[in-house]
C-alpha cells in the first residue's frame, strides 16, 4: 500500500498532464527574489507506505515474515522554475515476529537543478 499527498502552502499550482497522467514541474508565480520580497513556492508532502512480506516469507521457507512501514514528512522550496530544496523526515518501523520491532528515523535534504 502506498499514499502520497501534496498541498502547496503558496498561491501556485502543479499542473498535471491528462493526456500523459503524469504531475508536471511546479513554476513558481514569484521565483525568488529577496529585494522584492518574492519567496518562491512553498509546499509540503507526506507519503505512507506499508510492506507485508509475510508472503515471500512463506514462499522462500525463511520464516514467518515481516511487516514495514514508512511514514514521511517533507517541505519543499521551489526557488524558480529550475531549482528546488528538499528537505525531509521519514519514520520507518519493521516488525519481525522472531526479532521483535525496530525503528529507525532518517532525515535528509537535497538541492536540486534541473535544466
Amino acid at each position: 500500500m502506498y499514499l502520497h499527498g501534496r498541498f502547496l502552502l503558496t498561491d501556485d499550482r502543479i499542473p498535471y498532464n491528462h493526456k500523459g497522467g503524469v504531475f508536471g514541474r511546479i513554476n513558481p508565480k514569484n521565483p525568488v527574489d529577496l529585494k522584492c520580497g518574492k519567496y518562491g513556492a512553498w509546499e509540503i508532502a507526506t507519503q505512507v507506505s506499508y510492506l507485508d512480506l509475510n508472503d515471500i516469507a512463506r514462499q522462500t521457507g525463511t520464516g514467518p515474515g515481516r511487516t514495514m512501514t514508512n511514514i514521511s514528512a517533507a517541505l519543499n522550496w521551489h526557488i524558480n522554475s529550475n531549482a528546488k530544496m528538499h528537505f525531509e523526515a521519514i519514520n520507518t518501523s519493521l516488525d519481525d515476529r522472531v526479532f521483535g520491532s525496530s525503528t529507525v528515523n532518517t532525515y535528509a535534504s537535497m538541492v536540486q537543478f534541473d535544466f
